[in-house]
């Protein structure tokens, strides 16, 4: 790690969520011990001592492991290890110079252990050094376990992030493999009516090019956008409309019931069209007497209903989804969070309805 990295490793380590709470207190209490040398009992006087290397162990014994001055996590073992045992005594002299301060500067000796009194006196050192030597060995092993760990974490974050990248990359590849598959299937329907009406009616036919030359169009620009305004939606719709109603003439009534305020929601493009295809195609163009189109919207807590329905034959039994309604059970199952799609029969009217996420099109 750079020492930027390492540097914010050491502010997480300081927040209350993790081990901050005892820095805070072994500071605390290092600044009454420095500041005021208040008379302690001799296990209060290594009960602080050893509480401030804790705190320092927690707080810097990682740093030398992690410090590698490149992009790599963490140090080998014999650099590491070189690092560590420098570091380590260098903050902990210093942890000890600040308790030895006062013993110098006002004279007095603080009470310690009498078991460690004798030791040191044995070995000719003052018995926080003593302490010191002790707990370096400890040190520097609980340095690389939290070194190694934060490593593995680092790691597991890094994982479940690209996992989750990966998988909106497949999303967005499939969503865009499902709308190409559409693009062409749109143009194959729309001129298959378009030469069915050449020999009924030239004049019609005419009109109904100028119409599918806008549609066509919008349906261009809108397929290189992942998601269009319900508004753009309509529009398309509208046009596509404007063409089946010169075909079917007054067989063909459409009533749109959409209230205002949701103009602005965002779909993918061309996500009601197959539903609008599929309405005309298996209800108002069997019948002799045709039928009327609705298309409504309501917004229900956090989803959008989007209703067509349709007047005319009701499907056969024997019906079953084509390439529009079966891309488009693909695209809603990609959106996040899913969104549904079903068929029922109420009265004289079929109705498809799309169950949408309000906020996944925004």
């Amino acid at each position: 790690m750079q020492f930027r990295q390492v540097r914010q490793r050491l502010q997480g380590r300081l927040r209350l969520s993790r081990w901050g709470a005892l820095f805070v207190f072994a500071f605390l209490v290092l600044f009454e011990r420095i500041l005021f040398w208040r008379a302690v009992t001799p296990s209060g006087t290594m009960i602080t001592f050893i509480g401030t290397l804790m705190m320092g162990c927690l707080l810097l014994g990682p740093m030398p492991w992690q410090w590698t001055g490149s992009g790599e996590r963490h140090l080998g073992l014999v650099r590491g290890s070189a690092q560590a045992i420098v570091w380590n005594a260098l903050w902990m002299a210093t942890i000890t110079g600040l308790f030895l301060v006062p013993e110098f500067l006002l004279g007095r000796d603080p009470a310690y252990p009498a078991r460690l009194l004798a030791t040191s006196r044995l070995l000719g050192i003052h018995p926080l050094v003593l302490v010191d030597a002790a707990g370096l060995p400890l040190i520097f092993l609980v340095g690389w376990f939290m070194a190694e760990r934060e490593a593995a974490e680092d790691e597991k974050r890094e994982a479940a992030e690209r996992q989750r990248l990966l998988g909106e990359a497949l999303k967005e590849t499939e969503a865009r493999v499902l709308q190409a598959e559409l693009d062409p299937h749109v143009l194959y329907n729309a001129l298959g009516g378009l030469a069915e009406l050449v020999r009924k009616d030239p004049v019609a036919t005419e009109r109904a090019l100028l119409d599918f030359s806008s549609y066509y169009r919008m349906v261009t620009a809108c397929a290189r956008r992942r998601t269009i305004p319900l508004s753009e939606e309509r529009r398309l719709l509208e046009l596509f409309l404007a063409i089946e109603q010169v075909r079917f003439g007054d067989r063909l009534q459409v009533r749109w019931l959409w209230p205002e305020g949701c103009e602005a929601y965002r779909i993918p493009p061309l996500l009601l069209q197959p539903v609008v295809e599929n309405a005309i195609k298996h209800g108002v163009a069997p019948s002799d007497e045709g039928g009327e189109v609705r298309l409504d919207l309501a917004r229900k807590g956090d989803r959008l209903i989007i209703g067509v329905e349709n007047e005319g034959f009701p499907l056969a039994e024997t019906w079953s989804p084509g390439v529009g309604l079966s891309n488009l059970r693909k695209r809603l199952e990609n959106m996040d969070p899913p969104g549904s799609f079903r068929l029922s029969r109420a009265g004289d009217f079929t109705r498809a309805e799309l169950d949408l996420p309000w906020e996944g099109g925004r």
